[in-house]
């Protein structure tokens, strides 16, 4: 075999050196010259790493972890630079095409993401149609949700104006055929529709303003298609829009029915329907609110103004409304009242506590560890104060010289030790917190290990994320537990089962702390004495109030009321008299009978 084929073949892998080691092995030709000695090789990545291994005098070795810029091998035979094995594409000498099938589905759902674009679907469906060619069932599904309206449904329910644009465009129209095309796709597959096909349809009948016909499709699903709160929609929609508050009602029944909790969209559509007819019994009104205030807190000015328009419409009694404000204490002066403070009860802990359990094994390296610090929980609690300690050794840490700080860790036992001598602490920490550099220090080592010996420290293992262990023990710690944290927990918030729960627990729960400087200057933060959800406040003298918080954030109901719910619905009543909202404000909707009722 020639030299020359060996130093061709030879992948030299030596970063910044590649002519060096080039020369070097150009030396090793001249068969006088002795061949460099071999030496210990340094660790990859390692100053000085420029050694070259001997070429082996058998056969050259051919590393092939990365692709190198080196010549071609020299047949040794003839000297000719071998062939390479051309690829399927050099053989064919053009470029694969792509199925007309794949290049449809492909036009399909990238003009599903632009509003302009919609058009380029229901042409790249009618090429299909016409060619014969047969698409996917999540192409189908997509099309019949653009031509159902899709994520501006709701705005062609309640603006005529729009409604009838969209109807000119014939998209509408388009929904049987879409729909036939799945059904042939549903029985050659023997899947049953998806629960959007369902939907889709509820949303047509609704755009034409059959509400009845919406609520048919809803109902006609079966537990296999997973119903969702948004399947209803479409049909309260269509009723809150004709004021048919009886039919409203009856749909409402029937999200509960099919096992679902209605977020605020169901409620404020239920509201809606029940303002347009003032004839309805406000026990049944009430009703409706009540459950309201226990499935949500803040509510959007969307809601607020379909609120007020509720009180403003009754005529069996007069009722004042305007946005207030209330002091620190829940006292509010319009209606001469306090606001109470509203926690969970026995059964929502117990779910919620479950929710995280349920949560914290899925995402967690090993479940079983998780119930080795539920175990551990019941055999040395009841803990009453739980400390999120690497919250508090964080704060205020973002310096030069800042770091995980012990110190705060302990200046907050110490301090919760005075306000709550009655409640025994907890602090959590993950385990790795536990070996790095500011653990080692005598005063951090003693902190850990007398709060160790005191059953009063859990370290959050390997693989698992301690969150979901603070979080937990102080959902357990009950109505009078305590959670030190300034986490907003927003991750929470949005993977947490009851989001619900934890909106009022939270509020109850979480007390904050902060430092202006070494650890003595701690100072907690209670919670307030009062919960910013829906109230209502009944006075000896039989005045009643109801009270509604009105959200500061403006962001889309959808994330946090709906079931797989879309884009948020249009403002049905102006909302522009809500005022500036600061997250203070609430809705005080006072109720006073009538002269007629007095006598």
């Amino acid at each position: 075999m020639s030299l020359a084929y060996r130093l061709r073949a030879l992948s030299v892998r030596v970063t910044g050196h590649h002519r060096h080691a080039t020369s070097l092995l150009c030396c090793s030709a001249n068969s006088n010259s002795k061949p460099p000695q071999q030496g210990p090789r340094p660790f990859p990545g390692t100053p000085g790493s420029t050694r070259i291994t001997p070429v082996p005098s058998t056969r050259p070795t051919f590393l092939t972890t990365a692709r190198m810029d080196h010549p071609r091998p020299v047949s040794a035979a003839s000297g000719a630079e071998d062939e390479p094995n051309p690829s399927k594409k050099q053989k064919s000498g053009k470029r694969r095409a792509v199925p007309p099938v794949v290049r449809l589905r492909s036009r399909i759902h990238q003009a599903a993401k632009h509003a302009d674009r919609h058009d380029d679907a229901f042409a790249a469906f009618e090429e299909a149609r016409v060619g014969g060619i047969k698409l996917s069932a999540d192409c189908l599904v997509t099309l019949l949700f653009l031509s159902a309206g899709g994520d501006q449904w709701e705005t062609y329910v309640y603006d005529r104006e729009r409604r009838e644009e969209y109807l000119r465009t014939k998209r509408l129209e388009r929904c049987d055929e879409i729909l036939a095309c799945l059904r042939e796709s549903s029985a050659s597959s023997g899947a049953p529709l998806a629960e959007m096909c369902y939907t889709a349809l509820a949303r047509k009948e609704a755009i034409l303003g059959d509400g009845e016909a919406a609520l048919k499709h809803a109902l006609s699903m079966t537990d296999a298609q997973q119903k969702k709160n948004r399947c209803f929609l479409p049909a309260l929609a269509a009723f809150a829009v004709s004021g048919a508050a009886a039919r409203a009602l009856a749909t409402y029944e029937a999200v509960m029915e099919a096992g679902l909790e209605p977020g605020e969209a169901e409620f404020c559509k239920v509201i809606e329907a029940m303002s347009k007819d003032p004839g309805m019994g406000w026990d049944r009104v009430e009703a409706v609110l009540g459950h309201m205030a226990k499935e949500t807190t803040e509510l959007h000015p969307d809601t607020i103004a379909v609120l007020r328009a509720l009180f403003d419409s009754r005529t069996d009694f007069e009722a004042t409304t305007s946005v207030c404000t209330v002091r620190d204490d829940g006292f509010c002066e319009r209606c001469d009242d306090v606001l109470r403070a509203v926690d969970l009860d026995d059964a929502e802990y117990s779910q919620f506590a479950e929710g995280i359990a349920s949560l914290a094994k899925k995402h967690g390296k090993r479940a079983d560890e998780f119930d080795d610090f539920v175990a551990w929980l019941k055999e040395h609690g009841p803990f009453g104060v739980i400390i999120d300690a690497a919250n508090v050794a964080f704060y205020n840490q973002n310096f030069e010289s800042g770091g995980f700080n012990f110190s705060q860790i302990e200046a907050v036992v110490e301090r919760v030790g005075e306000c709550h001598p009655d409640l025994k602490p907890l602090v959590v920490l993950h385990i790795n917190r536990t070996r790095g550099p500011a653990a080692s220090t005598p005063k951090s080592r003693a902190l850990l290990n007398s709060l160790t010996e005191q059953n009063r420290f859990y370290a959050a293992p390997m693989g698992s994320n301690d969150d979901w262990y603070w979080m937990y023990a102080a959902v357990v710690a009950g109505t009078n537990g305590v959670l030190v944290s300034n986490d907003e927990m927003r991750d929470h918030l949005f993977n947490l089962l009851a989001p619900k729960y934890f909106k009022k627990w939270k509020q109850r729960h979480q007390t904050r702390y902060s430092f202006s400087g070494d650890p003595d200057t701690l100072v907690l933060e209670n919670p307030p004495p009062f919960t910013r959800c829906t109230q209502v406040l009944r006075k000896e003298n039989g005045a009643t109030s109801w009270m509604f918080p009105i959200g500061s954030d403006l962001r889309d109901r959808a994330g946090d009321c709906r079931n797989g719910g879309d884009a948020g619905p249009p403002t049905v009543v102006s909302s522009a008299d809500v005022g500036a909202n600061k997250g203070k404000e609430w809705l005080c909707c006072r109720l006073q009978q009538t002269a007629s009722q007095d006598a």
